[in-house]
């Protein structure tokens, strides 16, 4: 009688499982998240237009993931220093992604602002086990000063 009980709950687990899943609404982090990207967006210009030079020391006029090692010596506050470390790091495509908190669903994701452009490409080995290693061409991108002047009319557009 006891195992058909544990059954039947776990069976009743499951199924309210799957309709919390069902019932989800991805739409608001989704949501969220383009709100957050429009609120940062004119703060994340405004950091990198004022350090651009400070950024691109050698005057190529791009900010790379090679600028990176130039934001700790700024004159600027922690909070601006993590805004333009994750521009930097995300000046290409990047999604984000509304994560189901629920078992036997699915995530849902959006495609962000692209803030910089592509700039070239390089081959990257990576190693999928101890054995097995495979070779990528991998996009570079960096930001210029025209693209931060785009940048926010670009994310209201895409929002």
């Amino acid at each position: 009688m006891i195992p058909i009980i544990a059954g039947l709950a776990g069976l009743a687990a499951v199924a309210f499982a799957y309709s919390k899943a069902q019932k989800w609404d991805y739409q608001t982090p989704l949501r969220q998240a383009k709100e957050h990207e429009q609120r940062e967006a004119p703060l994340v210009v405004a950091c990198l237009l004022q350090h651009f030079d400070c950024l691109d020391p050698q005057r190529t006029g791009l900010i790379t993931t090679g600028s990176l090692r130039y934001i700790a010596e700024l004159r600027a506050s922690a909070s601006d220093k993590a805004r333009m470390r994750h521009a930097i790091e995300n000046a290409g495509p990047h999604s984000f992604v509304a994560v189901n908190p629920w078992i036997l669903a699915t995530s849902h994701e959006c495609l962000m602002t692209t803030i910089g452009r592509k700039i070239g490409s390089h081959p990257e080995t990576f190693s999928a086990g101890p054995e097995v290693a495979f070779t990528a061409e991998v996009d570079d991108y960096g930001i210029t000063r025209a693209d931060l002047q785009t940048y926010v009319a670009r994310v209201n557009q895409h929002c």
